[in-house]
């Protein structure tokens, strides 16, 4: 069995492998905009089938780049630390294999943050040491708590993310070993496509900022553009008319603002991995994706303004 996805890109912290497992379906399987839960098997899939598929993904990219990686992602379309997906043991042999034959210096798993329990991420840490770092990935996808719950059925509560940055602490005590990554979708609704869109990725920016202080725990905020997948979701915004964010408000969504205790880390992510329907995704030019993957790695928002000219 083959993985979900798996892909290579280059962010602000050097070379990362991403992997997307694929499992169980998502035992929340509510959030109207996810593209992948219909990638996902009814079958009953076992721990051992994802292991294999772990381990498809780390034989190919030894053998095709190499093992100099700075960071890996686990995905699997669910979350990886559900119980009901995925077991411990599963997922503690996969981050074994993740640390023993790419040693990466950071380990990202994601996961629905109400999933997330102290022992796994002892554990976790334990099988990293003290020279890879763990990453936890949530979507929180817009800062608009009402847009969140009642138009998208995202069922993320401000308590639970509390909970897991308080379950991180502990592990930047002395050193930082642990960090946040935050999803977000620009443009997830019709509403959201234009400026009032923008005043929500800033509203989440500050809110990210004095989360992080307070329990100084590293934050990147990862920012994808919405793109139109072929599910219900996807055709009632193409109904709606709906038309994909523009390349120039990009620059708006992560260049400096005031009041932030700090900043965070950025990615922007326009990739549509090919599941977007015709027309339904951000229109860019080779410069524009050039530029974008130059902020990704610079954090420089000024190579966003004039694709054309190098900063």
């Amino acid at each position: 069995m083959k993985p979900l996805f798996e892909w290579y890109q280059h962010g602000i912290y050097g070379p990362e492998l991403v992997i997307g497992l694929k499992t169980r379906p998502c035992s929340w399987g509510r959030c109207k905009f996810c593209s992948l839960s219909s990638e996902q098997t009814s079958t009953d899939i076992t721990y051992e089938d994802v292991i294999r598929q772990a381990s498809t993904a780390i034989t190919s990219h030894i053998e095709t780049v190499g093992t100099q990686l700075s960071k890996v992602s686990l995905y699997s379309g669910s979350s990886m630390f559900d119980d009901e997906i995925l077991t411990d043991y599963g997922i503690m042999q996969v981050v074994k294999m993740v640390a023993n034959r790419l040693k990466p210096k950071i380990i990202s798993i994601e996961s629905r943050p109400e999933h997330v329990e102290e022992r796994e991420i002892y554990n976790v840490m334990k099988l990293c040491g003290p020279d890879i770092e763990l990453e936890i990935a949530y979507g929180m996808e817009v800062f608009d708590y009402k847009v969140r719950q009642e138009e998208l059925d995202k069922g993320l509560q401000w308590g639970d993310i509390h909970t897991l940055y308080s379950l991180l602490k502990p592990y930047n005590a002395t050193s930082s070993n642990a960090r946040v990554k935050t999803y977000a979708i620009f443009g997830v609704t019709k509403s959201m496509t234009g400026q009032r869109g923008v005043l929500d990725i800033l509203r989440m920016r500050k809110y990210l900022s004095q989360i992080q202080h307070e329990y100084n725990v590293p934050t990147l905020l990862h920012i994808n553009t919405m793109y139109l997948s072929d599910n219900d979701y996807g055709r009632q915004l193409r109904d709606e008319e709906w038309q994909p964010p523009d390349f120039s408000m990009l620059n708006h969504l992560v260049s400096p603002i005031d009041d932030m205790i700090g900043d965070l880390a950025y990615y922007l992510g326009v990739d549509d991995e090919g599941l977007a329907l015709p027309g339904m995704s951000m229109k860019m030019t080779p410069n524009q994706k050039e530029a974008i993957k130059s902020f990704n790695f610079t954090q420089n928002p000024n190579v966003l303004l004039n694709p054309m000219k190098p900063v």
